[in-house]
This record gives C-alpha cells, sequence and structure tokens, in this order.
C-alpha cells in the first residue's frame, strides 16, 4: 500500500472539512503544482510512476471536496502534464548559486557544519539556517516549488497547517538539501518532534 492510499480526502488535500470551494481548489492547484512529476519536493520520496498516481488520486479527491461543498466542475487535464522523467540515480549537488536577487554562497557557514555534525533540527533552526544563508522565503521557494506558506509552516512548527506525512517528508528533505543540511537527519529530527505534538486529528468525508 502507498502511504497516501488511507488518507481521506480532506487529509489528501490538506483542508479542513467545510472548507469553502475557493479553499478547497486552492489547496488542489498548489499541491498539483508541488507534487508533478519531476518536483523537486517529490524525487526523493517517490517514483515518477507513482507521482503519477498520487496526481490521479489528488484529482478524485478534489472532485469529492468540490462536490461535498455543492459545487462541481469537470476534472482538470491530464493529458497535459510531462511524461515523467526518469528518477535521478542519485541526489545532485547543491547549487552553485541561488535565485538571482539572493547574495551569492560562497560556503557553508558554521551552523551548517554544527547541524551535519548531529545537532537536533528543529524548525526555527532551520530558519536560522536559512537566514544565515542570506536566503528568504521566496527564494527557496522559487528552487524548491514548495509554496512559500509551506516552507513559513515547517520553520513555525505549525504542524496542523501542514499535510499529510508523505508530502511533508519530500518538503523538509529539499528544504534541508537547498540549506545543505543533510536531508536524512534533518528529516528524522522534524519527524521526531511531529510525532511528539501527537495526533493532529483529521476527520473523514462520510457519505461523499
Amino acid at each position: 500500500m502507498r502511504p497516501w492510499d488511507d488518507l481521506d480526502p480532506w487529509e489528501l488535500l490538506g483542508v479542513p472539512p467545510g472548507a469553502s470551494v475557493d479553499e478547497i481548489r486552492q489547496a488542489f492547484q498548489r499541491l498539483d503544482l508541488a507534487f508533478s512529476p519531476g518536483s523537486l519536493a517529490l524525487y526523493s520520496v517517490v517514483d515518477p510512476e507513482e507521482q503519477v498516481l498520487l496526481q490521479r488520486q489528488l484529482r478524485t479527491a478534489y472532485q469529492r471536496l468540490l462536490r461535498a461543498a455543492g459545487a462541481n466542475e469537470p476534472a482538470p487535464a491530464e493529458a497535459s502534464r510531462p511524461a515523467a522523467p526518469a528518477r535521478p540515480a542519485a541526489a545532485p549537488p547543491p547549487p552553485a548559486q541561488t535565485h538571482p536577487t539572493s547574495p551569492p554562497r560562497t560556503g557553508p557557514p558554521e551552523l551548517v557544519e554544527e547541524i551535519n555534525s548531529g545537532r537536533a533540527v528543529t524548525g526555527d533552526l532551520l530558519r536560522q539556517t536559512r537566514e544565515a544563508w542570506g536566503l528568504s522565503l521566496e527564494a527557496v521557494a522559487k528552487r524548491t516549488r514548495i509554496q512559500t506558506r509551506s516552507l513559513a509552516a515547517i520553520e513555525a512548527e505549525d504542524f496542523p497547517a501542514l499535510p499529510a506525512r508523505v508530502f511533508v517528508r519530500g518538503f523538509v528533505i529539499a528544504y534541508a538539501r537547498e540549506l545543505r543540511l543533510d536531508p536524512e537527519h534533518a528529516w528524522s529530527c522534524f519527524e521526531r518532534r511531529w510525532q511528539a505534538h501527537g495526533p493532529i486529528p483529521r476527520p473523514g468525508l462520510p457519505g461523499v
């Protein structure tokens, strides 16, 4: 079973029950872009073939939530999506430079070395590291194709504002890689803090 197979439509799209049609539409558009084949946020989490299946499941959840909200519209076209690229054999090296408006990164700050030596990663520490590189949230969002609001939620550890685990793992790994941090260490620390927060209630969608 894929990690998102048992998620209800509300949880899959990351919106609360009772969300408006506009909120449902915005959530779908955000996820559809972030999780499209080739997305930096997910290439280390799922295979390209699985990304296509995830896209279809997101479209199905979108249609169900629209009907639950009393609206309906044609299913988003799938034909416009490019073919899924081959999965990279290994993680690519970090980019040599950031967004054109960001200052150049000539070498890792001491904070990066400290974290990669085993210091526990927190959302606030991710923020400190980003600022140590002189990066804005907007610059990181542009490079990783992760919405600014999701990056801000990760830094604030606003767990209820984040989508399901499989998506957040891709976000944290991509974000950590952009900051030159060990991505698996960053996710391991973040996941422990998420679990310590306790379960986040996400009611199902009966009768839809």
